[in-house]
C-alpha cells in the first residue's frame, strides 16, 4: 500500500527544520507510520476541524488531520531545552468523561450557582492562571462540547473525546496526559464534578509547590483529602502506567513525598451530585 501523501503546514515545516537530527528523524518516522495508520492518534474535539494527536516521545507531540488520500501535519510541539531548573509553568488534566445525571441533565451540564457544572469547574482553573488545560469528555460529548464553546473564556482548554467513557478512570487520565503540552513543572489532576473549588486554593497549591517542591500536593478540608491533586512533572510516567484496576490514589499511596495541605475550601470535597436528585455518577 502506497499510503497517503504527507503535507506539512508552514509552521510545522519551520519547527521541523530547526530540530537536531535525532528529533527530525523521529518525527519523519512518525509521519511515515501515520501515512498508513492515522487512526492510532487521539482525536481532539476541535471547533474548526477534526484533529488528532500522537506523542512519539515525551516532550514531542504531532497534531494532524487525514483523509483517504492525504495526511496533513497541522502543528508540532517540541519541548524547549530550558537552562533553568524550573519553569514555573503548570498544566491541568480535567476528567469529565463519565456517565451521570444531576437534576435531569448530564452531570457536566447540571445547573449550579456559577453556571453549568463543568463550565464552573473550568473557570476556577482558568482564573487561577492555568493556561495549559486538557479536558477529557465522553458521555454526551456533542452537547458538552457545544455548551463549552459558547463560553469564550473556556476556549483555551483543549478538548479530547474518550469514546470508551464507561471504562476505568485511568483510561481518561492517560488520554489527557498524552495531550498535555510538554515543558511544565507540574500538573493538576482535576475532576470535572468539583464546580465550587476556589481559584485561591489552586494558587496556594502552586505557591506551596514552588517553595517546598514535593512530588505531589493534596488539599485537605475537614480532615478529608480532596481534589485537585498537584503532581510534579516527574510523576508523569507513573500515572501513564496505571493499569485499568488502579487509580491515581495508588500512586499517591506509594509516593513518599506527598504534602497534605490544609485549606479553607469545602469545594475540594463537594461534588455537583450532592445538590442533585440522581447520584449515579462516574467521574471518569
Amino acid at each position: 500500500m502506497k499510503g497517503r501523501q504527507i503535507f506539512l503546514s508552514k509552521s510545522a515545516a519551520k519547527i521541523l527544520s530547526k530540530q537536531r537530527q535525532s528529533v527530525s528523524q523521529l518525527l519523519e518516522r512518525t509521519f511515515e507510520v501515520l501515512r498508513h495508520r492515522p487512526e492510532q492518534g487521539i482525536p481532539l474535539c476541535s471547533p474548526l476541524e477534526r484533529c488528532s494527536v500522537v506523542s512519539p516521545s515525551p516532550g514531542i507531540k504531532v497534531l494532524y488531520t487525514y483523509t483517504k488520500k492525504k495526511l496533513s501535519i497541522c502543528s508540532l510541539h517540541v519541548a524547549r531545552l530550558i537552562q533553568q531548573k524550573h519553569t514555573n509553568r503548570f498544566g491541568a488534566v480535567v476528567l469529565a468523561a463519565g456517565k451521570g445525571y444531576c437534576c435531569g441533565k448530564p452531570e457536566q451540564l447540571a445547573p449550579t450557582s456559577k453556571g453549568p457544572a463543568l463550565n464552573a469547574a473550568l473557570n476556577s482553573i482558568i482564573k487561577a492562571s492555568i493556561e495549559n488545560i486538557v479536558l477529557v469528555i465522553g458521555f454526551q460529548s456533542a452537547k458538552v462540547s457545544s455548551n463549552l464553546l459558547q463560553d469564550k473564556a473556556l476556549h483555551t482548554a483543549t478538548l479530547v473525546n474518550n469514546k470508551n467513557y464507561e471504562g476505568p478512570l485511568s483510561q481518561s487520565l492517560k488520554i489527557g496526559l498524552k495531550v498535555l503540552e510538554p515543558g511544565i513543572d507540574g500538573f493538576f489532576l482535576c475532576l470535572g464534578n468539583r464546580p465550587t473549588i476556589k481559584p485561591d486554593t489552586i494558587r496556594r497549591m502552586i505557591d506551596t509547590f514552588k517553595k517546598e517542591r514535593p512530588l505531589a500536593i493534596r488539599p485537605w478540608f475537614d480532615c478529608q483529602p480532596g481534589h485537585p491533586v498537584l503532581f510534579d512533572s516527574s510523576m508523569y510516567n507513573q500515572l501513564t502506567e496505571l493499569t485499568s484496576q488502579m487509580t491515581p490514589r495508588h500512586v499517591l499511596d506509594e509516593c513518599t513525598d506527598v504534602l497534605n495541605l490544609k485549606v479553607n475550601d469545602p469545594g475540594v470535597l463537594k461534588t455537583v451530585s450532592q445538590d442533585c436528585v440522581s447520584r449515579d455518577i462516574h467521574p471518569g
